[in-house]
């Protein structure tokens, strides 16, 4: 084995391909041990299993060679480090993607800080909503080269509109139909790939730690970066990049980011990786306006995320924290419908609530064990088919009111269905069968252990045979509809006084009422003497 790894260690400084030549002996040492090279590189993990058999070689290897050779290292020893140690992450200046056989390559962000907002070279174009300017600090992150394409859209989608699909931005998008877009392109490639934040979009159009404190995302003349407003859509990439080799970051199309949007928010923002505000009724647009100061890589845009037109697009962003992986990965849709292995990921719901999903996926949904954790505080886990839960799960709701609590049980399309338990955020409980998410049959006990009810329900209330405690103290049984006595019953007010017959809306309508002190009987409006009768 030490052979094997010198060998590696040696062709990899004198030729500076650590890729290629990490295949190339990954597949001697395959064919030593009798492995199915082929079959193992489809599967990524795996082939990164493999290559951490090399782990024992560490830095002081590669510079110690170099020494004795009378090279300079030129390999990047972090590089070398994470593809040959027992890393969990590989940090590389770019990923390149293939995605149905269309190419996506993502530009590493190299974590920094710098001043966000109407900076000098904004001079008075700068708006109101992009001050104060303020610092802020960003870990490292990738984000796409170009803006996503017709082409890529097509195929991750699925989308059969375009005859001749084009490496032209894709427009026409709302905010939600980037997380639509998203949630599929995560099932295909198996990655997080995410909207940038408006505070890493800004970094990177300015050019991130190599800025020249540019107008404009890589120039001060726009004509050089920018195509202008107008109802023609360009070719991406055909201008000059900025400094990271971003393109097309002022013009060519408004692009969603993350955010909600406060146009107050510069004055409260963290200085750590902002996200924006907790809530709004708009999301952030950068990038395009319909004016050339509205390109300025500080300029802010919003838009309600329903909304889409034929100027708004969308770029994407992928963290820095990936799992193991070659530079290079081919995506295709032949693994598309067979379940993965666990993943986590941003998600977007069928009701466009979002949050992020853990747990398996298959043909474009989660399907199998798995939990989702909204952004609103709702949280669900447990057995998912096409997106809901669907068989024995538990819902944990958000309990500022009322409507807080937990759910419990067996699940269909999401609500609950068969045995299950509701609690709400005052602690009342509703337990027992359950039908399309209400109580069908069972009890409502109350937050202090009292029993409330039991017996048939209907939008959790009793109809049918049952028991209740009413609201004034009174105790109920008998026929009940929608919560009301109907039919014959029996009611026991708090002072004592029972009614027996017949109910109608809640009322007696016909029938007897005791009187606890005097035992009397009131039938029809006739008292009559009693003993003992109850």
């Amino acid at each position: 084995m030490q052979g094997f790894i010198d060998s590696m260690v040696e062709e990899i400084v004198m030729e500076g391909k650590p890729f290629d030549t990490q295949k190339k002996y990954l597949k001697k040492f395959c064919e030593k041990e009798g492995i199915n090279y082929d079959k193992l590189e489809a599967d990524i993990s795996t082939f990164i299993e493999i290559i951490e058999n090399l782990k024992d070689v560490p830095n002081k290897l590669m510079e110690q060679f170099a020494e004795e050779k009378g090279r300079s290292c030129h390999i990047s020893a972090t590089v070398i480090s994470e593809l040959l140690n027992n890393s969990k992450v590989i940090t590389l200046p770019e990923l390149e993607f293939v995605v149905k056989g269309i190419p996506l390559k993502m530009v590493r962000v190299e974590g920094g800080s710098f001043q966000m907002g109407a900076t000098s070279e904004q001079k008075d174009e700068a708006k109101e909503d992009e001050k104060p300017v303020h610092q802020v600090t960003l870990g490292s992150y990738y984000i796409g080269e170009t803006v996503v394409t017709q082409e890529l859209w097509a195929v991750v989608m699925e989308d059969h509109s375009y005859s001749t699909p084009e490496k032209k931005s894709q427009e026409w998008v709302s905010w939600y139909d980037c997380q639509e877009f998203i949630n599929k392109l995560n099932v295909i490639t198996g990655k997080p790939f995410r909207l940038p934040t408006e505070a890493e979009w800004e970094f990177a159009a300015r050019g991130g730690n190599h800025s020249k404190a540019y107008k404009y995302a890589g120039s001060n003349n726009f004509e050089e970066v920018g195509w202008g407003f107008g109802y023609e859509r360009h070719f991406v990439a055909q201008l000059k990049a900025n400094e990271l080799g971003l393109f097309d970051m002022s013009g060519n199309v408004d692009e969603w980011c993350d955010d909600w949007y406060d146009e107050k928010y510069y004055s409260n923002s963290p200085i750590l990786d902002p996200k924006g505000p907790e809530k709004g009724t708009h999301r952030v647009l950068r990038g395009f306006g319909t004016e050339i100061p509205g390109h300025r890589v500080s300029a802010r845009q919003h838009r309600d995320p329903d909304i889409s037109y034929e100027h708004i697009g969308f770029r994407l962003a992928l963290d820095t924290k990936i799992t193991k992986m070659d530079k290079k990965v081919n995506c295709s849709s032949e693994d598309e419908n067979e379940p993965s292995s666990v993943v986590d990921m941003p998600w977007t719901d069928s009701t466009r609530r979002r949050g992020s999903y853990t747990g398996l996926f298959m043909g474009g949904m989660p399907n199998g064990k798995g939990c989702v954790r909204y952004d609103d505080g709702l949280y669900c886990e447990g057995d998912f088919v096409n997106g809901k839960l669907n068989g024995i799960g538990k819902v944990t709701k958000r309990t500022e009111d009322m409507l807080g609590g937990t759910l419990e049980g067996e699940f269909k399309e999401g609500k609950l269905n068969g045995k299950g338990k509701e609690t709400l955020g005052s602690g009342t409980i509703y337990e027992g069968e359950f039908k399309n998410g209400y109580l069908c049959y069972g009890r409502v006990i109350d937050s202090n252990g009292s029993l409330r009810a039991e017996g048939e329900f209907a939008g959790s209330v009793l109809n049918g045979k049952g028991k209740q405690k009413s609201w004034e103290g009174s105790i109920e049984e008998g026929f009940f509809t929608y919560g009301k006595l109907n039919g014959q019953g029996k009611r026991t007010r708090k002072s004592g006084v029972i009614e027996i017959g017949e109910f109608k809306n809640g009322d007696l309508y016909n029938g007897i009422e005791i009187d606890a002190d005097t035992k009397d009987i009131v039938t029809n409006g006739n008292k009559e003497k009693t003993s003992g009768v109850c």
